[in-house]
């Protein structure tokens, strides 16, 4: 990473190193389709047997998803209240097989058309050119602990 907070390689080392897109250029597509809504390609990017733990869900982080299935019913509900919700990222850290992803989140509430903005990190462990798992924090401190736990 950069000074300018910018990637300065956003290939992935180690075995998959080439292979395929960079855990960044995974990340890049997720939330392009999330904001796009597109949830076939949002899906794409993700394990069969993804788990999640986000920080906005249904009991905002309360809840855990497993799988494709899962992950279809939190994109579900983490739009359902919202006209519109886009998820922008604007910082990446790796360290091995995990990438936190830091996100500027804007929205306008279905109904009252609220704007609100908020700061999130996604922690997300990444192999065999996919994403394994994902982790919500709103705390950049906690999310840079699980980023390096086990580092």
């Amino acid at each position: 990473m950069g000074k300018s907070g910018v990637p300065q390689n956003t290939r992935s080392r180690g075995p998959d190193s080439g292979a395929g897109p960079s855990k960044i250029e995974q990340a890049r597509a997720a939330y392009a389709a999330w904001s796009a809504r597109d949830l076939d390609a949002f899906v794409r990017v993700f394990a069969e047997d993804v788990e999640l733990q986000p920080f906005l869900g249904a009991g905002l982080g309360a809840s855990t998803y497993r799988g494709h299935q899962g992950l279809r019913r939190w994109f579900q509900e983490a739009n359902d209240a919202w006209d519109e919700l886009r998820v922008e990222p604007y910082e990446f850290r790796e360290a091995g097989d995990r990438l936190a992803v830091f996100l500027r989140a804007t929205g306008r509430g279905r109904g009252s058309h609220a704007e609100v903005e908020a700061e999130i990190v996604h922690v997300a462990e990444f192999q065999g050119g996919k994403f394994t798992r994902l982790e919500g924090f709103a705390d950049r401190e906690q999310a840079l602990k699980a980023l390096n736990r086990g580092v």
